[in-house]
């Protein structure tokens, strides 16, 4: 399960900036194609290598835009409800289920957008004492707000005519590599793929948790699936 994914990796990527000190190097990929920074897609793209280092900030990341208006996380949960977002079948489902729940997320869909999903988060914690029902998670989004939101399609990537609006400083579904590293500077080495996926961190504090997240996943140098958390 793609969130499910997610959440783990969240939680790996704070655990090795929780452990490491400034300077301690993490093991670099394997992958042939990121160490030759040969990149398998139709159009061009931009060297991530070559750009300036990022500057990027919590506020930075803290506002954006959705369906017209400007939002800054954490953002009320009902205010999605009220622009015609439910929660999705697949969710009541998950939350049945024994294992592999999805930790901290509902996914939320539209009738406006239905080649789209939305999955929308709730604040971790050293405690990781994550709400294990959905009426929880709601109860808690409702009462601390929504940290996270991460838009993308349910299939293949499609035509992003279909997407809700959604940007960070500019960036938005169909923006190219260029733009994003023209606007937010070079990306993370260890969690970056040239031409695929383009990740930012900030981290404000000495909690390993308390890690600031933007993400935008690209197909022929167009964005089809964005993620940011606060």
């Amino acid at each position: 399960m793609e969130i499910l994914k997610r959440i783990k990796w969240i939680v790996g990527l704070a655990v090795i900036f929780g452990i490491c000190a400034v300077g301690c190097g993490i093991e670099g990929k394997t992958d042939d194609s990121a160490n030759s920074g040969d990149v398998a897609v139709v159009t061009e793209t931009t060297d991530i290598s070559a750009s300036d280092d990022a500057t990027l900030t919590p506020e930075d990341i803290k506002t954006f835009i959705f369906e017209g208006k400007e939002y800054s996380l954490p953002v009320d949960y009902d205010a999605i409800i009220d622009k015609g977002w439910r929660i999705s079948d697949e969710s009541y489902a998950a939350y049945k289920k024994e294992e592999e729940k999805p930790a901290g997320e509902l996914f939320m869909v539209s009738d406006d957008y239905p080649e789209v999903i939305m999955s929308i988060g709730v604040k971790l914690d050293l405690s990781m004492n994550v709400p294990e029902s959905l009426e929880g998670i709601v109860a808690e989004l409702r009462d601390n707000g929504i940290r996270s939101i991460d838009i993308y399609p349910k299939g293949e990537p499609e035509d992003v005519s279909v997407y809700p609006e959604y940007s960070v400083k500019g960036i938005t579904f169909g923006s190219s590599s260029k733009d994003i590293v023209e606007t937010f500077g070079k990306p993370d080495d260890e969690f970056s793929v040239e031409g695929e996926e383009y990740c930012y961190f900030a981290h404000p504090s000495n909690n390993p948790l308390d890690v600031k997240s933007l993400q935008f996943y690209l197909k022929d140098d167009s964005v089809y699936h964005i993620y940011l958390s606060y």
